[in-house]
């Protein structure tokens, strides 16, 4: 098993991108459908022509990543009506090696977050954050106690944030001080305060790592026990890993290591609206409720708990797609 945290890393599909291959510019290397191989993780599998699909279509696109035509990737996973039907990897890549999801690992700890609130660790997404960060409440001034949990799930905290510019790689870069400070939510929390909560989405990391904190507190467990208390039934640890902060902390912001197999058992999870086989993984209302729009973004697609909205077509109609990404 090897860890990588090479962007791109990971391509998971989730419905499918066939007619992508319609582009005759491209280049296609030489393949031979096989049907992905059933393990023992509750994957079932199936040909690709018993879910509708189409095997010449999926040869050429396969081929297409073969010929490095989709730039570098490293997997290729379609799951169609809960089967996989497609499991290929490349430049040496195997199913077992973990790869840093990067930004995907917001999304992962909106669910965190769900669960605390189903099992009644935290009371509401209204609460206020300073209710389950003790030793905190002294930064939480000048408005700032007005943040809650929900203003953090859509980054409408209003606090004074940007790590966009200049870029992550820099050590100026906000996220980045963060990650290598003493103490990450004192960090966050220590910035003022540049908007009334709710009143705008801005992009900030750091308020991810507060929402991991309040997990954390809530639940009472580490940050390895979360994992597997939240996940328990989906995902081992064969599947996800955890990657720190330099105070401890996990990264929930941007640091997780998963396998393309455990990625598409989640997002196959999210799709059966929290359901992994006949176990209820996620809490439904918690799913439904994050992959809602609950504000609009400044690049005009739409936000939930974390979760990104926006439409796209396909097949002439317009579709809406919840997706994690950076």
């Amino acid at each position: 098993m090897r860890r990588t945290s090479i962007r791109p890393a990971l391509t998971v599909v989730f419905a499918t991108l066939l007619a992508a291959t319609a582009c005759g510019s491209l280049a296609v290397a030489d393949y031979d459908y096989r049907m992905p191989v059933a393990l023992a993780d509750g994957i079932s599998t199936a040909r690709v022509e018993q879910v509708g699909g189409d095997r010449v279509q999926t040869e050429r696109l396969v081929g297409q990543f073969l010929a490095g035509s989709w730039g570098d990737q490293h997997s290729l996973l379609i799951m169609k009506d809960g089967l996989l039907v497609l499991e290929e990897y490349f430049e040496g890549w195997a199913g077992t090696d973990l790869h840093e999801v990067q930004f995907v690992s917001k999304s992962i700890t909106s669910l965190l977050v769900g669960h605390a609130i189903a099992q009644g660790w935290i009371g509401s997404v209204r609460d206020p954050i300073s209710r389950y960060l003790p030793g905190y409440e002294h930064l939480l001034v000048g408005g700032k106690e007005q943040i809650t949990i929900e203003h953090l799930l859509t980054k409408s905290s209003g606090l004074d944030w940007n790590e966009s510019d200049p870029p992550h790689t820099d050590p100026a870069n906000l996220r980045r001080q963060e990650i290598d400070s003493d103490d990450g939510v004192a960090f966050v929390l220590g910035r003022g305060l540049e908007h009334t909560p709710r009143e705008r989405w801005v992009y900030n990391g750091g308020g991810v790592t507060v929402l991991g904190e309040i997990a954390l507190n809530a639940m009472g467990l580490d940050a390895e026990n979360l994992i597997a208390e939240v996940m328990d039934g989906l995902l081992t640890n064969d599947d996800i890993q955890p990657v720190y902060q330099s105070d401890g902390r996990l990264n929930t912001a941007g640091g997780f290591f998963m396998t393309p197999r455990g990625m598409i058992k989640l997002g196959q999870a999210m799709l059966n609206e929290g359901l992994w086989g006949e176990r209820c993984v996620f809490d439904e209302d918690w799913i439904r409720a994050s992959t809602t729009s609950h504000i609009s973004t400044s690049n005009g697609r739409d936000y939930g708990y974390l979760w990104w909205i926006d439409e796209y077509r396909a097949g002439g109609e317009a579709v809406t797609v919840t997706f994690a990404t950076g």
